[in-house]
């Protein structure tokens, strides 16, 4: 027996086996006809169809014997294809030396008599065998050699039937695959595929195209009814461009608008060529997509475009510069011409916006942001360097005109972007010359303002200085009558002397605080924790308050602040607590309750009292009036509400009032939150 079998190309004949795809497959019909009529026509109780692979012979179909498969090292039929244009036969294998100690000759199936035909396959390469076997010596005829190779022919036809129906399988699988992934496409891009055939003018739409046009997939269309889905005002430019293509075969790309089925208007793209490969069946095929977002993006934006250059051009006060990220001005505008002095195409592309600054600026900004560094700093990235560390960045500058005249200006230096990147920069600059005047006029006007401040006070001092020396006078002639005289003293004209005497004294401090009032609201405003302020003046009030027998109650939470002047807010807490404490009913358990509340910008100081109560209907008007009275009480004045409400105002708030005669009084005070 041969055991070192070996074949030229055997790496390729193995490749060209298993390209059939046939090896361990289940057994088939086909071949186990065959190999009976093998079997038949040349008498023998054993014919296979063998495939030789690396290491084995493996049994396609197997008649008059049950394995599948023997080692290709005792393989009869490993011999046979090594000569593929000639039978192999072995008459008698017990009388050969390659095969006499052979286990499938010595042993089971007893191959004694053996005689195989190649199956050669296309590529000219030997796969395997159509062979007859018996346990007894034969020979074959020329009859029954000529019927094993024709068997042999027909076994190639059916392996090479089944190697093409695989192939069209994996091509359709490929297929299959790839119309999946174009369609998906289609559906993603909104794009579908059409076909026009010019002879029938019949159309074939792919599902997309059905899709657009919003139609069910069984709609039957051609030429005429397609045309009519796009508005009347394109059909035209559709028209003109088919007889362009038909005529030219240019290639062709319009967008029109497209008239769904729902009555929906959409932007389509249509591209189309002229496909001759077959002459007597010319066709125009080619895309279609739905862009109408993307026009409708396209028109919004060239209509933000347009107003952006509107602006930009209309701007004749404003000046707007942009430049690259190197500095270089890009951009322009009229109204920098008109502040600056220059032509566009004076500065664009040649200067970057350090021209128009005064060095000296420059110099100083430099000192501010780089003065640690050694480097030496190109004066434009000074200009922006405050830009990327802010985003914006605005700034009081002195713009340098080309006449080389001067103008102060309000310069606002933004990055533009793309990706997250600094490509360039805009900057907006407002000529505030008339703002610098208005300011120094104001600062003139404060002056001037500060000064008669200062003049009245001094003339409020004079004048309340004097005063109080006058009736002091007065005051201390009647005393030093009562002691000297007191019989004169006790004359009813000098007791209404005495009286005026006291009331020109409380006059004159009543004055005094009003005239403080009004001087001290230029103080510094604080935080005031309202609760502490209440709880210190009811400590204060405490023994008016038990002498009225009036209970005073702080409800105010700990947290409520107020942003005023502290004297005034405590001069308000004073006055509404001793205004409740004074008028309190003595025909009931009198009460003051102060609380707070916040609404809107305000924080409300609630003071509220059952005590006599006010005729609105009658005072409302006059409540918080100088000198006004609304109860006999030997202290009343008017001039506490008076004082209150000044101060309340001057603090940028205002105060309510809410009473009834004889069941109560509440005044909401609003302050401005802190």
């Amino acid at each position: 027996m041969n055991k070192n079998l070996n074949q030229s190309n055997e790496a390729k004949r193995l490749d060209d086996l298993k390209s059939y795809d046939i090896l361990n497959q289940i057994e088939q019909s086909d071949y186990d006809f065959l190999t009976k009529m093998a079997s038949q026509i040349c008498n023998t109780k054993i014919s296979l169809i063998s495939l030789i692979t690396e290491d084995k012979q493996w049994f396609l179909s197997h008649e008059g014997l049950d394995t599948r498969e023997t080692p290709r090292e005792f393989a009869f039929c490993s011999h046979a294809i090594e000569s593929p244009k000639d039978i192999f036969i072995i008459e008698d294998s017990r009388e050969d030396n390659r095969f006499k100690n052979n286990p499938l000759v010595t042993g089971e199936p007893n191959v004694i008599f053996y005689a195989g035909v190649p199956l050669i396959s296309k590529k000219g390469y030997s796969l395997g065998t159509l062979c007859v076997i018996d346990d007894k010596p034969k020979q074959l005829n020329e009859d029954q050699i000529e019927s094993l190779k024709l068997l042999r022919n027909q076994v190639m036809q059916v392996l090479e039937l089944r190697k093409k129906t695989i192939e069209v399988n994996r091509l359709n699988n490929e297929l299959s695959k790839t119309t999946k992934i174009f369609n998906e496409s289609q559906k993603f891009n909104n794009i579908g595929a059409w076909e026009l055939d010019l002879n029938t003018n019949k159309t074939h739409w792919t599902d997309e195209v059905y899709a657009i046009h919003e139609l069910p997939l069984d709609y039957e269309h051609n030429f005429e009814k397609a045309i009519k889905f796009y508005h009347e005002d394109d059909r035209n430019l559709i028209d003109k461009t088919l007889r362009n293509v038909l005529s030219t075969g240019e290639n062709f790309d319009i967008t029109c608008r497209l008239i769904t089925a729902k009555n929906n208007i959409k932007w389509v793209r249509t591209t189309g060529i002229k496909w001759t490969e077959d002459p007597e069946n010319p066709k125009l095929i080619g895309s279609f997509q739905d862009v109408t977002k993307s026009k409708l993006s396209k028109e919004k934006l060239e209509k933000t475009l347009a107003e952006n250059q509107a602006v930009f051009d209309a701007s004749t006060h404003v000046t707007i510069v942009t430049t690259d990220i190197s500095g270089i001005i890009t951009r322009f505008n009229k109204g920098a011409e008109i502040n600056l002095g220059y032509k566009a195409e004076e500065v664009v592309g040649k200067h970057t916006p350090v021209i128009f600054h005064q060095e000296e600026e420059i110099e100083e900004l430099k000192e501010q942001f780089f003065k640690p560094s050694n480097e030496k700093i190109e004066d434009f990235k000074t200009l922006t360097s405050n830009v990327k560390l802010n985003t914006t960045d605005t700034k009081s500058w002195t713009h340098v005109r080309k006449d080389k005249s001067t103008y102060p200006v309000l310069m606002t230096v933004s990055p533009i972007k793309k990706n997250n990147e600094i490509t360039g920069f805009l900057g907006i600059g407002i000529n505030i010359s008339e703002i610098k005047k208005a300011e120094r006029y104001i600062l003139s006007l404060l002056k001037i303002s500060d000064n008669q401040v200062n003049r009245l006070r001094n003339f409020a001092d004079i004048v309340t200085h004097n005063l109080r020396s006058h009736s002091g006078g007065i005051s201390m002639l009647l005393d030093l009558l009562k002691d000297e005289s007191p019989n004169i003293y006790n004359n009813e004209n000098i007791q209404y002397l005495k009286g005026a005497s006291d009331n020109l004294t409380n006059t004159i401090k009543h004055l005094t605080d009003i005239v403080q009032t009004n001087l001290e609201s230029s103080q510094d405003y604080i935080v005031i924790n309202l609760k502490t302020v209440v709880d210190y003046n009811i400590n204060s009030l405490l023994s008016l308050a038990r002498n009225n027998q009036v209970i005073i109650k702080n409800n105010i939470s700990d947290d409520m602040q107020v942003f005023g002047l502290a004297a005034y807010v405590d001069s308000i807490t004073v006055n509404f607590l001793t205004n409740g404490i004074k008028y309190a009913s003595k025909e009931r358990d009198s009460f003051v309750e102060v609380s707070a509340e916040k609404k809107d910008d305000y924080t409300v100081l609630i003071f509220k009292d059952n005590g006599l109560g006010i005729d609105l209907k009658k005072n409302k008007e006059k409540l918080f009036g100088l000198h006004k009275t609304f109860h006999s009480h030997k202290d009343s004045r008017g001039i506490g509400l008076f004082i209150t409400r000044n101060q309340i105002e001057a603090m940028g708030g205002h105060v309510e009032v809410e009473s009834e005669v004889n069941v109560g009084t509440t005044f909401k005070v609003f302050l401005k939150n802190s």
